[in-house]
């Protein structure tokens, strides 16, 4: 009987350790999947290339010699590079240089040309490592000219603030999308320029 016993222990001991064992064992084989796991995105000390293609409208309000105010709408296609510096992984600071072309009913494509170049501040919602769409805003001024047949050259201050998202298909390059909202202060007249962006962006 005190055999019988004893064999009953031996069974439930058995038993007791069966499952903490196959616990860990567990782990050990899900441990090699989670070391595979790739970090996306950018670093402190990264730097951003990102060609974009920018579709713009553009809405101006002139002053008029009669003391009113005159309001003008036109298209812009745009090409603009930005080049960033991150921080951290979540500030970025750069500079962007931009040169397009407006048009509208009254004028043809290329008949008014502008360009422009603005530093730039953007935060990163990119909290997760193996996070592949991370959402970012930001904001910037700068100088933006104009030249166009009926008007003289216009050098004006701009200030512009947006916000995108960066969708990652490899761990350093993303598809950009984004909208920007811009103002242009003229000397007779204020323009807003509402902007949608596309493009790549490369971490080096």
């Amino acid at each position: 009987m005190q055999f019988f016993n004893l064999f009953k222990g031996e069974k439930r001991m058995k038993t007791k350790w069966t499952i903490p064992l196959s616990f860990i064992f567990g782990l050990m084989l899900l441990q090699p999947a989670y070391a595979q796991e790739e970090f996306i995105g950018p670093e402190g000390g990264d730097v951003l290339l990102s060609p974009q293609l920018m579709f713009m409208h553009m809405i101006t309000e002139y002053d008029t010699f009669g003391g009113g105010t005159e309001t003008q709408e036109m298209g812009n296609l745009t090409i603009n590079t930005a080049i960033g510096y991150f921080i951290t992984r979540q500030i970025e600071i750069g500079g962007q240089i931009s040169t397009g072309s407006s048009y509208s009913e009254e004028t043809d494509f290329g008949d008014e040309i502008n360009a422009s170049v603005s530093p730039y501040f953007k935060f990163h919602f990119n909290f997760a490592d193996t996070q592949r769409v991370q959402p970012y805003i930001g904001a910037g001024a700068g100088i933006f000219y104009q030249k166009s047949e009926d008007r003289d050259d216009d050098s004006s201050f701009l200030v512009f603030g947006g916000a995108g998202l960066d969708i990652y298909f490899t761990e350093d390059t993303a598809l950009t999308m984004g909208i920007q909202d811009s103002y242009i202060f003229i000397e007779d007249a204020t323009a807003q320029l509402i902007m949608f962006l596309l493009g790549l962006s490369f971490i080096f």
